[in-house]
């Protein structure tokens, strides 16, 4: 019974681990997604949009599903030359 709660409150997302000693300069959500992209999660759908008023922001958004816990969660991520190579490099659709 405890562990039943116990594993309905875990969320594989809480735990993700990052670098210790991270790229220099690499936008930290993109180092979160390739981080959950180790860690087993899946990407299902990712989008592009761009933000309106001065600033004129592209961003991707993914959504990412835990393999084995079905998680799902929501990761913005801005649209710089890294994660535009890396895009272009997998076989995600936009």
């Amino acid at each position: 019974m405890v562990l039943e709660e116990m594993t309905s409150l875990y969320h594989p997302w809480c735990c993700l681990q990052q670098p210790v000693h991270p790229a220099a300069g690499m936008n930290v959500s993109f180092r979160m997604l390739l981080a959950a992209l180790d860690q087993g999660w899946k990407v299902v759908e990712t989008v592009q949009s761009f933000s309106v008023g001065r600033d004129c922001v592209k961003m991707f958004h993914f959504t990412l599903v835990h393999g084995q816990s079905g998680h799902v969660h929501q990761l913005s991520v801005a649209a710089t030359r890294e994660v535009e190579q890396f895009l272009r490099c997998s076989e995600y659709e936009l």
